[in-house]
């Protein structure tokens, strides 16, 4: 099983990954990130995305590092802005997590 983290995952593109992700055997979502101090921070990404309760919190960005460490996340999956994005991997990269944009 590897564990994803990711990136801009309550905008629209990023739901849909969600419900992706969750479709697959081999893949577990561990980690949800949003836009700094994001007001979905605490909610469920399952429910937000509309396939239930998955059990990850949304987490604003500036929280990037510390949801990296905890998660256990073998790749980072980032589908944000480009400018988020370039901060994102930096901090991935930090961290050796192996990065899709």
């Amino acid at each position: 099983m590897i564990g994803v983290c990711l990136c801009g995952a309550c905008g629209r593109m990023g739901r849909v990954l969600v419900r992706k992700i969750a479709e697959q055997e081999d893949l577990k979502l561990v980690a949800a990130v949003e836009a700094p101090n994001t007001p979905l921070a605490g909610k469920d990404v399952g429910e937000i995305a509309g396939v239930g309760r998955l059990g990850v919190e949304v987490v604003g960005a500036e929280r990037l590092e510390e949801v990296l460490r905890r998660s256990g996340a073998k790749v980072m999956v980032d589908f944000t802005v480009a400018e988020a994005a370039v901060e994102n991997v930096e901090v991935a990269a930090k961290l050796g997590v192996p990065v899709v944009v």
